[in-house]
Order: structure tokens, then C-alpha cells, then sequence
């Protein structure tokens, strides 16, 4: 979408891998926690209660370390920078003709980041993460960013009216 400023602003949703990663742990050890816990009070879990309370348990944490936690962010661009999430900027002359491209991180396929080089040091500006393996957020959004930075870099010796 366009900005008031004459940038342009794409959103989009990723998948939140740190809080999901400490989810997962938190719950992976108050799970077991709890269910030491109803091993020792009931014993060899003999009683239908018992069972009915550790399948409740395992069911529980089975729907949170399964549930995907999403994070939206955003980056801007504008005639002379781009900017991550609203706090990090990359100035356009820094980046030069090195445009931000869409590589794996690690060897994971569900993980991708948008990186390149700004002034003299390889910079990941974003990572896209696929909910499945149908979705093409990475992909999309490379070519978003592609195109935005092409419309406002692309044709810098071009001037326009009210320009300086």
C-alpha cells in the first residue's frame, strides 16, 4: 500500500519462532511437572481419575506446542531507505545495486530469509516462514519487495515535480 510519504508499505504475517520455542519448552516442562506430579499422588495411576487426568494433561499440551503463534511485521520503502518493522533502517545508497534477495536459512525449506549486502556487511533484513508447504509468503514477498524497490530505486535519475 502507499504511504502519505510517497513509500510503500508492505505487511505481511510470519510465524513467531521465539515465543513459539519457549512456548514449547515451558510447556514441555510444566507438563511433565504436573504429570510427575499425578504419578506420585496416585501411584501406578490405577485410578480411572488418574488417567482421565494425564490424557487431559497430554491432550493440553498437545494443542499448545501444535498451535502456530503468528507475528505480524511490516517494511517500508521510501525514495532513499527502507525500513524493517518501523525501527531499522537501511539507506538506499547504502544498499546500492545489492538488492535484498530470498535465501534458505540453515537447511530448513519452511525458513527463508530476505538478505544481502548494505554498505560492507551481509545484513538478513527478514525471515518469511511458510505455515505449510503450500504457502508462498517467502516468495511473495521477495518479489514485493523486488518490485517496490524497482518502482522508488530503480529510476533515481529520474526527477520528480517538487523534488529537490
Amino acid at each position: 500500500m502507499l504511504t502519505s510519504d510517497g513509500a510503500i508499505l508492505i505487511s505481511y504475517t510470519d510465524r513467531d519462532s521465539i515465543v513459539y520455542s519457549v512456548l514449547r519448552v515451558f510447556t514441555w516442562v510444566v507438563t511433565t511437572g504436573v504429570g510427575g506430579w499425578l504419578l506420585s499422588i496416585h501411584g501406578q495411576l490405577e485410578t480411572a481419575s488418574g488417567l482421565v487426568s494425564l490424557a487431559a494433561l497430554t491432550l493440553l499440551a498437545w494443542l499448545i506446542v501444535r498451535r502456530k503463534l503468528k507475528a505480524s511485521h511490516r517494511f517500508e520503502i521510501r525514495p532513499d531507505a527502507m525500513i524493517v518493522d518501523g525501527k531499522d533502517v537501511f539507506y538506499a545508497d547504502d544498499i546500492g545495486d545489492n538488492w535484498p534477495k530470498l535465501k534458505k536459512k540453515d537447511k530448513h525449506s519452511d525458513r527463508m530469509v530476505i538478505a544481502g549486502i548494505c554498505g560492507t556487511r551481509f545484513i538478513e533484513y527478514m525471515t518469511a516462514t511458510r505455515f505449510d508447504e503450500c504457502d508462498r509468503t517467502p516468495e511473495v514477498l521477495a518479489e514485493d519487495l523486488k518490485n517496490a524497490m524497482e518502482q522508488l530505486w530503480g529510476r533515481r535519475e529520474v526527477t520528480f515535480p517538487g523534488t529537490t
